[in-house]
């Protein structure tokens, strides 16, 4: 999905929110960026989405062992929240 703007886009699966994704895009919106946020039935990432927590990011496939480490993933690619 193209960014058009400085808002950072989120993609989520709807079948990896309790895996950790969820949780991950909680604390982002909680950190109170700015985000355009969409929520997918499926990301055709089946094999990544049954095992780890994931999103994707500007395009860019994000993934953690858990959702702490999804979320320190999120930090380093997201200026904003290494503060």
């Amino acid at each position: 999905m193209e960014n058009r703007n400085s808002q950072p886009v989120v993609e989520v699966c709807s079948e990896n929110l309790d895996l950790g994704s969820g949780a991950a895009l909680t604390r982002l919106k909680a950190a109170g960026l700015n985000l355009q946020v969409h929520y997918l039935a499926c990301t055709e990432q089946c094999e990544l989405c049954s095992r780890r927590p994931f999103l994707w990011l500007d395009d860019e496939l994000v993934a953690g062992r858990d959702a702490a480490d999804l979320w320190l993933q999120l930090t380093r690619r997201l200026p904003p929240l290494r503060g």
